[in-house]
């Protein structure tokens, strides 16, 4: 298994440490404490977990010591992250830096595995030092197209479990749809789920398909053609295949713990399980036939670079127009100081519920497009350009006091400016220096309220 397989090999959790029995001295108090201290730790040991003897033995190589989700995606993986979250001896992530999506993830379903491979190791190394001698759980979705195909060379498929997880075609297709998650037709989508035409795709969408008919080929796709071959190329992986409707259940849930090793008592999952998760609530509930329907005018994103982002620019400021009296509020409530915390969702929902508006006005498509996404984007930089997610989505923005035309030059530049203006930075480097850009600046405007009006206000969005 190389190198990197032999530093993986034993990776099973530690053996948890017992208590060596304590030697008798002759003070009575300190018989006494030594009683105290081990009665102490063994009662605390015990109402962490339910299943406190079998993990005293410790769960060697034999056991699922690493949970995977193959998932598309939309599908309930944010969810089944929240319920494994309240697992005792569990250490939980929804898509855990190295995410291992964009360009590493379409070269290596061009047939490329080069860059996949040579992020594996950064992959690896998060994944140890998050576990820490617990199960690691990891539910992205980009696991099944890209490195859970690489992990059985450094992970024995023994000790690694996936949870199948499928919300159903019809509906996590029409998620998708209402999400702007069309493959291949924008950057985000390009970054995190397959595309048509891709060398080791089993099957291709019909020609001409529609938006929706994109997002049902990527379904069938991945939940029915490269789970199939998966689960062929890997047999000895433990797999459990679960419902979204079936994860509201505890009994069912417990029993998927089960099969993994693990255990929850009711109490533990009662917080999580049947609890709405990543619903997306800025995004208006469009009808399907609206999101599927033939675009009324020209494609945005085919507009020259210069038309397109003079567009953009008078389209954010329309969307500042109408909702400055809430920005405002926003400022006055929140003060912008918020960490970890995002804006996304009440900016997202401004732009999309002006989108049709100013389609007509402009003479434009923004549906499912890039230069939708970067709308959102630049008027979500005029709110808090320290914003977390417009960093990580958009590594350029990491600067203080940019204008309206530096942060559109950022969108669109300068590796890819037509087709892939904004970057995931799959990188743990990355996420780090975002962290610190938007502590400091949370740090600061913290500072000046308390100075200035004696209230800080910490906000998460």
């Amino acid at each position: 298994m190389g190198a990197l397989g032999e530093l993986l090999g034993s990776w099973a959790p530690a053996p948890a440490a017992t208590a060596e029995p304590a030697e008798l001295g002759w003070a009575p108090l300190a018989v006494a404490g030594c009683v105290a201290v081990v009665c102490g730790a063994a009662a605390v040991w015990a109402l962490r977990s339910p299943n406190s003897k079998a993990r005293a033995k410790g769960r060697d190589a034999k056991h699922v010591n690493y949970i995977f989700c193959f998932n598309t995606g939309r599908s309930g993986s944010e969810y089944l992250y929240k319920v494994f979250a309240a697992v005792p001896d569990v250490v939980a992530r929804h898509e855990a830096f190295p995410i291992m999506c964009g360009e590493m993830m379409h070269q290596f379903n061009e047939g490329n595995k080069g860059p996949m491979r040579e992020a594996m190791p950064a992959k690896l190394e998060q994944i140890k030092r998050t576990g820490r001698g617990k199960v690691y759980v990891e539910t992205n979705h980009t696991f099944g197209k890209g490195f859970g195909l690489l992990l059985p060379e450094h992970i024995p498929q023994e000790q690694i479990g996936v949870v199948i997880l499928n919300r159903g075609a019809a509906a996590t297709a029409a998620s998708l749809l209402r999400c702007g998650d069309v493959p291949g037709r924008n950057w985000l989508s390009r970054a995190f789920y397959l595309r048509p035409g891709q060398a080791r795709n089993m099957t291709q969408p019909p020609k001409g398909a529609s938006p929706l008919q994109l997002c049902r080929w990527y379904v069938d796709e991945m939940m029915v053609h490269r789970l199939a071959d998966f689960q062929q190329r890997f047999p000895r992986i433990t797999y459990v295949t679960a419902s979204l409707d079936q994860l509201n259940d505890v009994d069912f849930v417990q029993g998927m713990l089960s099969a993994f090793g693990l255990e929850a008592t009711p109490v533990q999952l009662s917080g999580v399980v049947g609890v709405h998760a990543n619903t997306r609530p800025g995004i208006p509930r469009v009808p399907t036939e609206v999101l599927d329907a033939p675009q009324k005018y020209r494609d945005a994103d085919s507009l020259p670079l210069g038309e397109l982002k003079s567009m953009l620019a008078r389209m954010a400021d329309d969307v500042a127009a109408r909702h400055s009296a809430s920005r405002t509020k926003w400022w006055l409530q929140k003060g912008q100081c918020y960490f970890p915390g995002s804006v996304s969702e009440v900016t997202m929902a401004h732009v999309c519920g002006m989108r049709e508006e100013l389609e007509d006005e402009y003479q434009v498509s923004l549906l499912h497009s890039s230069a939708l996404l970067n709308l959102q984007s630049l008027y979500t930089a005029s709110w808090a350009p320290d914003d977390v997610l417009l960093l990580l989505m958009n590594p350029p923005l990491r600067r203080c006091g940019l204008t309206q035309q530096q942060v559109l030059d950022a969108l669109y530049g300068p590796s890819n400016p037509k087709t892939d203006p904004g970057i995931i930075q799959p990188g743990s480097k990355d996420m780090l220096q975002v962290m610190w850009v938007m502590g400091a600046l949370g740090v600061v405007r913290w500072l000046w309220l308390l100075t200035f009006t004696g209230k800080p206000a910490l906000a998460g969005f």
